[in-house]
């Protein structure tokens, strides 16, 4: 009955390593296709963030080029009304001198008389301002064959009135007249320059400004846009690096605490630990004693070494204590993860306390070693008695001489130690490098 029992029990040990195998399979394809489906949600974020930038980028574009456009129209229009002012000023000042004529017999006849003072030489009268040659003298002779008396409208045909030039106050006087009609011409001529520049400076900010800058409408609505993709994209940050860091947490489901950050290097080994290794690595077959929680831990931390092989069969009895068998090399990967783990947890966690308990445990077993002996057997368990393994394990073959884990020495004078006297912990040698003395007799009793 007991027999079936504890192969019901490793039958159910068994399914709960294939359980705990399927599970973190499990895991790790739900690890993969949460990372595959963050990678495509970030891939279509930047094509829209980009594509959102080039519409932003393209209107502002634009509404730079219309702005362009409308400024060089003005300035234009601005150019054709001065080019039109000038030649206007240019046909004003090309007109000609008005030249003054004599007046008319008729018009001199109802011209009011002028006073005249007679010149002491008996000559043109003086005061008149106009030139000497201008006032008709005496009429010379007649000539002595020609006609006493001419004809009044021949002579009216023939002659002409003789031409005056215009005085200089004249011109000047006309200078004046022009100079005033055109001072308002030139103020507006002065203001439209005026606007020109203050257009010129315009249109260079408007090249060293972004659009938001001379558009308040589009200014506002590209600060929303920006903001809101700014919010959405410290949103999505936020929970990629939340999810980010529980994918990077490895599954631990036999502890409470959560889970110790790594290292960003595993320590350095130390030469103790290096021979440790190499006293692991005598060994081809150990016996591991230890409740079924603590081989639980074992294996959670060296089940992923490649060194690590999770025996066939575990024999376990009435108080939960598990017996395995191990080889050298098995050994050798639970030190070694062992070792990673007391010097990566944080000191007084849980982690920590059992890692550094069972590695210092498998190290006093292996301090003991001497090439006569049998099977190396250490108990993980200070309440473990001294008695002989399981009977699922009677036939390992050879009988076990006892040597405490502490402070006993090797049995060297026979299959048979004495029990280590504070911790009952047992480790028997066996090694394969004995020689054909070293044969295994004798049985083991606790009696």
């Amino acid at each position: 009955m007991a027999r079936k029992d504890e192969t019901s029990l490793t039958l159910v040990h068994q399914t709960v390593l294939d359980g705990i195998g399927r599970i973190q399979a499990a895991l790790e394809s739900g690890q993969d296709a949460a990372k595959s489906a963050v990678t495509n949600e970030l891939r279509l974020m930047r094509q829209n963030l980009r594509e959102n930038g080039d519409k932003l980028a393209g209107a502002g574009r634009d509404i730079q080029l219309a702005m362009k456009a409308d400024l060089e129209s003005e300035l234009r229009n601005v150019a054709e009304q001065v080019a039109a002012l000038h030649q206007k000023i240019e046909a004003l000042a090309a007109v000609p001198a008005v030249p003054v004529t004599a007046l008319p017999d008729s018009a001199a006849a109802s011209r009011p008389e002028l006073p005249v003072v007679a010149d002491t030489a008996g000559g043109a009268p003086a005061g008149l301002g106009l030139p000497a040659g201008s006032i008709p003298g005496p009429r010379p002779a007649a000539d002595d064959t020609g006609d006493a008396h001419p004809d009044p409208a021949d002579e009216a045909e023939t002659a002409q009135p003789p031409r005056q030039e215009a005085p200089a106050d004249l011109a000047e006087l006309l200078r004046a007249a022009v100079r005033d009609e055109l001072g308002p011409l030139r103020d507006a001529v002065a203001g439209q320059q005026q606007e020109i520049a203050q257009i010129r400076t315009a249109l260079e900010q408007l090249a060293t400004q972004p659009p938001a800058a001379h558009e308040p409408e589009t200014g506002s609505w590209a600060a929303e846009v920006t903001g809101a993709i700014d919010a959405l994209g410290k949103v999505v940050t936020e929970q990629i690096t939340g999810l980010r860091q529980e994918l990077l947490q490895p599954a631990e489901p036999d502890h409470e605490e959560g889970p110790e950050a790594a290292p960003d290097a595993p320590p350095r080994a130390t030469e103790e630990h290096g021979r440790l290794l190499q006293e692991a690595a005598r060994i081809s077959r150990a016996e591991l004693v230890c409740h079924r929680d603590t081989w639980d831990f074992i294996v959670g931390r060296a089940d992923g070494h490649p060194h690590f092989r999770t025996p066939a069969e575990l024999a376990v009895d009435q108080d939960e204590r598990v017996t395995a068998a191990v080889s050298g090399r098995s050994l050798i990967a639970a030190l070694i993860t062992l070792w990673e783990t007391q010097h990566a947890a944080s000191p007084a966690s849980a982690e920590w306390a059992l890692a550094t308990s069972l590695y210092a445990r498998i190290q006093d077993g292996l301090s003991k070693l001497a090439r006569e002996g049998s099977t190396v057997r250490i108990a993980l368990d200070d309440r473990a008695p001294t008695a002989a393994p399981p009977p699922g394990l009677e036939d390992a073959g050879a009988p076990e001489s006892e040597v405490g884990s502490d402070r006993a020495e090797p049995a060297t004078e026979g299959p048979a130690a004495e029990e280590s006297p504070d911790t009952g912990s047992v480790a028997t040698v066996d090694p394969d490098t004995a020689g054909p003395g070293t044969g295994r007799e004798g049985d083991e009793s606790d009696e």
